[in-house]
């Protein structure tokens, strides 16, 4: 079984069914669809299932429909939050709104977690999401990520132009950095205030992080977090349990 994370800058991929030993895996960025699909899929044997989250554009999952049509003869499940699964209760409105590859994460999550939890998810858009210890999907919050905030900062705002590198703490010498720094802890600190507030209402929970930026973001929080790179692939198993 193939499981596809397609999200808005980077396709990330797994087969198997047991997430603790994916037979393969890898990943490829957004704008180079046709020869990551060629390159990385093309020697793989032919799945029987194809199980997809995708939050990119129509136009940009059809191209991947298609690809796995031509080459496989397979069509692909595409993966909608539902009003309930797996244990998880969705309370957003409405329900097929939330999007699938954070829905899959919190069903992902849900399979680790001890109690009530959050699953924070660092990509181009950064989302912090949170269920009770009974499986109700609290609500969350969308925010942009690094790369979107530094972009927004730079053209948005005169003067500061120049391309962000790498921040240096908070005793930036040079813009450059400034604006990396300040996007990191203003991100990070943004993280950490909703993850507070989910504290104060549920006491102790556990703290998942993913996402492209999760292991930049991770050493700067306040709260400690455990990474889980696969979390969207491995609420896909999931799901893909249930149905299929």
């Amino acid at each position: 079984m193939l499981l596809i994370d397609f999200g808005n800058s980077r396709l990330k991929w797994a087969l198997g069914h047991d997430p603790d030993g994916w037979v393969d895996q890898g990943g490829f960025d957004a704008d180079r669809l046709d020869l990551g699909m060629g390159e990385q899929w093309r020697s793989l044997s032919p799945p029987k299932r194809v199980v997809m989250a995708s939050v990119a554009s129509n136009a940009s999952t059809q191209r991947v429909v298609q690809w796995i049509g031509c080459h496989w003869s397979v069509v692909p499940l595409m993966v909608v939050a539902e009003t309930e699964a797996l244990g998880v209760r969705n309370s957003y409105q409405p329900s097929h709104r939330l999007g699938s590859d954070r829905w899959a994460a919190m069903l992902g999550a849900r399979a680790l977690a001890s109690g009530a939890y959050c699953v924070v998810d660092c990509g181009t858009a950064v989302t912090v999401d949170g269920v009770n210890e009974s499986g109700e999907f609290m609500g969350g919050i969308i925010m942009p990520g690094l790369a979107m905030a530094r972009r927004a900062l730079v053209s948005g705002a005169d003067g500061i132009g120049g391309d962000p590198t790498e921040g240096c703490g908070v005793r930036c010498r040079d813009t450059a950095t400034a604006v990396s720094s300040g996007t990191l802890y203003g991100i990070a600190g943004g993280i950490d205030r909703v993850l507070s507030e989910f504290e104060s209402d549920q006491g102790d929970i556990d703290l998942f992080i993913t996402g492209g930026d999760a292991k930049t973001l991770a050493p700067v929080l306040v709260h400690q977090t455990q990474w889980v790179p696969d979390l969207v692939l491995r609420g896909l198993v999931r799901i893909a349990e249930q149905l299929l």
